[in-house]
């Protein structure tokens, strides 16, 4: 009776973190006998700190940390309030003769670079219960009650050009020296710092004014301005677990019904060699919350979407010992109106986010699993896990006054994604057939992580508990 019920956790692992789902594992074809319910409670932990591909290069399939958007430096091409310090200050270098020896540009006047390291975490408590209600068909229904946030581990500055004025009224007086159309300069909030290459131009067209006295520039670069603002301010913090995590809510309701195919065995001989085919349909209701606008970062989460689902798993047992099984699923998800947030660059002052709302078409959504497993014993079963997903047909539409296309980090085009991983299972099932144990159960244990993929698909590494329980309902 090894039914759907015992690889529940491989459907909610992928169903939370990666772009496809899958409702199969091991003998994950098995259907629950006529009067028998399965059911299962389980617990999945995952994390990924980096995704294969980016916005901008989605399918090189290289990895990205989740805070390389932001890492970049503010120049005057991208940060307008340098625009004016930059013109006054090659005005205030150019010689009289005309010529330069340092030009100020984007590559010599920026605020300081923010480095930022997040990560994305995953909780899932999925909740199932199938029951076989006639010999060859089964009705099941999962629920899942999920928690996932974006922390931020921590943050660094490098080094920038561009300080605060020290002394606006000494550097005022000494370019005043120079030039008396210098003064407004020197007085300004803003001058390049005194190890930069434009701080040392700088004093070079003092000393060559031949005025006397020295320019106090500041020794401390500012650090770039509101880098963090697309997080929650309880979420910032330098440790992965952050006190302003959300509260755990429910995911979306599924309700499935399996058919078994083909059977060579009865389910009472346990597991000898022979195979299996299930079918299954499935109708997802959206009972769980899109995520808000602080998922910048992370694709979009699957919650809170109308969706149906067909699958197919198949069981292949070569002798009592060595077998694998096979699934595959389609998923066509419906729409749903969610924020993101975005980078608005403002005239004349820091740059700032902003929440949109966004019509998201979730598109549709393909997986693959196969999975050997070789029995050391009756009760125990280890077996290895690969798989691979594909989504595909997103699609944002406007909602609000500003267009989907403004919007930041929004993931667009196909996402793949393929992983592998170990596991182990305990099963009293044998025993029980043969009249040796009186509690039918499994309890699974899975250790996975993604190793390739493209269009931003989330390089998750997870762990995966399951624990099943079978109670006679009526019958035998």
């Amino acid at each position: 009776m090894r039914s759907l019920l015992r690889l529940l956790f491989a459907t909610l692992l992928l169903w939370v973190v990666s772009p496809s789902s899958l409702s199969a594992q091991v003998n994950g074809a098995r259907i629950a006998p006529r009067g028998t319910a399965q059911i299962s409670v389980g617990a999945t932990f995952a994390t990924h700190d980096s995704r294969f591909g980016s916005v901008e290069q989605p399918e090189s399939g290289e990895r990205q940390p989740l805070g390389t958007p932001f890492n970049a430096s503010l120049t005057s091409e991208t940060f307008v309030p340098l625009q004016p310090l930059q013109a006054e200050l090659n005005r205030v270098l150019m010689l009289p003769d005309g010529e330069a020896a340092t030009i100020a540009n984007p590559g010599n006047l920026f605020l300081s670079a923010a480095t930022l390291h997040t990560a994305a975490d995953h909780r899932s408590v999925p909740i199932g219960i199938e029951i076989g209600v006639l010999p060859r068909v089964s009705l099941g229904v999962r629920l899942p009650l999920t928690q996932q946030w974006l922390s931020i581990q921590g943050m660094g500055v490098g080094e920038g050009t561009v300080g605060v004025n020290p002394d606006p009224t000494h550097n005022s007086a000494v370019l005043r020296g120079v030039d008396t159309t210098f003064a407004a300069f020197g007085g300004g909030h803003l001058l390049p710092t005194r190890d930069s290459e434009l701080g040392r131009a700088l004093q070079a067209r003092v000393r060559n004014a031949g005025v006397g006295g020295e320019l106090r520039l500041p020794e401390q670069a500012i650090a770039a301005v509101g880098i963090t603002g697309f997080a929650a301010a309880d979420e910032i913090g330098t440790g992965r677990h952050t006190p302003g995590r959300p509260a755990w809510g429910l995911g979306d309701l599924e309700l499935s019904a399996r058919l078994q195919l083909l059977d060579s065995r009865p389910v009472a001989e346990g597991p000898g060699a022979g195979y299996r085919v299930a079918l299954e349909l499935g109708l997802r209701l959206p009972t769980g919350a899109p995520a808000g606008a602080d998922y910048l970062v992370l694709p979009l989460p699957d919650e809170g979407l109308f969706g149906l689902v067909v699958g197919l798993q198949g069981d292949v047992a070569l002798s009592p010992r060595f077998g694998a099984s096979l699934a595959t699923r389609w998923e066509s998800l419906g729409s749903v109106e969610v924020e993101r947030r975005r980078w608005l660059p403002v005239a004349d002052s820091p740059p700032a986010f902003v929440d949109d709302t966004i019509r998201w078409d979730a598109g549709a959504r393909g997986s693959l699993l196969l999975a050997p497993w070789i029995r050391l014993v009756d009760e125990i079963t280890v077996f290895s896990r690969y798989a691979y997903s594909l989504r595909a047909g997103e699609s944002y539409g406007t909602v609000s006054a500003v267009p989907a296309e403004g919007q930041q980090m929004v993931l667009r085009g196909a996402r793949s994604a393929q992983e592998a991983g170990l596991g182990i299972e305990y099963s009293t099932l044998p025993a029980f057939f043969a009249g040796r144990a009186g509690l039918p159960m499994e309890v699974s244990l899975l250790v996975q992580q993604s190793f390739a993929g493209s269009g931003g698909a989330p390089a998750v590494r997870a762990i995966q508990m399951q624990a099943r329980i079978y109670i006679p309902l009526w019958g035998r």
